[in-house]
């Protein structure tokens, strides 16, 4: 048994086919192939089963692979940190985070972070939160930033803020109030983004006490919602982010919940291997110093849990 042995059937797990594996691991598939049957006639096990497609472990693999990947991350945790006694922070973090969170959140900390973390490179993909999760579990990423709790095991949540919802209307009977129940919302259209975001979810479990409204699932983001409701009206609901990037025009159509207000717990996951903590570390402290500024006080809330696309 070597390393080269563990890091192949990881692979293998991740990609779920010997070709992909391969490819990813910069051998040839006749290669891959052999070390892993090799493997197997030392454990005297049968790590995958070779009948699915994509490729799936079996049950007594799928404890070996985990170890793996837990001693392949060590590994890499202890070159990560002789790295960093010798110079400053340095390495690479892949990030995954969802799509109604990356194009407001990103922006308020990508650039501050590398100036003060040049040597630290963030690698980041904007997925849904079930895919999030899934590559956590598989270590294709390191961190997930998303809306939690997840109640995942093996996953670890670090809260970063509370984002509380708005609702955006050109209703005009809505802002007669400086502040609304979920029940004001009636006899109009909601308009929603489409299945496969967790903020779908979230706003269905804000409005199911509603009954006279039209529910329709038309966008794939939060940005053709807001644009739907200008030009064509209606309703919606957005997270207090996307508030900082709307017109003066487009503000007078945001309208405050009443106390507690609906919002949503935003955090960092990772799994629970702990691989390159120091850097995850780095990163959650940076946000946290900058989300200090960026929203209002999140007291008087409650917590919609993400409700997972399965």
């Amino acid at each position: 048994m070597n390393i080269q042995q563990l890091e192949y059937i990881v692979a293998l797990y991740q990609y779920g086919n010997f070709a992909k594996a391969a490819e990813k691991c910069f051998v040839t598939q006749p290669t891959l192939s052999m070390m892993v049957k090799k493997l197997e006639e030392e454990l005297d096990l049968i790590l995958f089963d070779r009948n699915k497609n994509p490729l799936e472990p079996t049950e007594e693999g799928l404890q070996i692979i985990q170890k793996a990947q837990k001693i392949l991350n060590e590994i890499e945790e202890l070159k990560s940190i002789a790295k960093s006694s010798k110079t400053k922070q340095q390495g690479k973090l892949k990030i995954g985070i969802i799509p109604t969170l990356a194009p407001y959140l990103l922006p308020l900390f990508l650039k501050s972070f590398t100036k003060s973390y040049p040597d630290i490179h963030l690698e980041i993909y904007e997925i849904t939160t079930t895919e999030i999760i899934d590559q956590l579990h598989k270590g294709l990423i390191d961190i997930g930033i998303l809306a939690t709790p997840l109640h995942e095991k093996n996953l670890i949540e670090k809260k970063l803020f509370i984002e509380k919802f708005f609702v955006y209307s050109s209703e005009k009977y809505l802002h007669k109030k400086k502040s609304i129940s979920i029940k004001d919302i009636k006899s109009t259209e909601l308009l929603l983004l489409r299945e496969g975001h967790c903020l779908r979810n979230q706003v269905l479990d804000i409005c199911q006490s509603i009954t006279n409204t039209s529910i329709q699932f038309v966008a794939g983001n939060l940005d053709t919602l807001i644009k739907l409701i200008d030009f064509n009206g209606g309703t919606t609901i957005l997270p207090e982010l996307v508030l900082k990037y709307l017109t003066k025009q487009q503000l007078k159509n945001v309208i405050s919940f009443e106390n507690p207000v609906p919002s949503r717990e935003i955090s960092i996951v990772q799994n629970k291997l702990f691989i390159k903590e120091h850097l995850i570390n780095a990163l959650y402290d940076h946000i946290i110093s900058v989300m200090k500024e960026e929203l209002s006080d999140s007291k008087k809330v409650k917590i919609i849990q993400p409700t997972l696309i399965k």
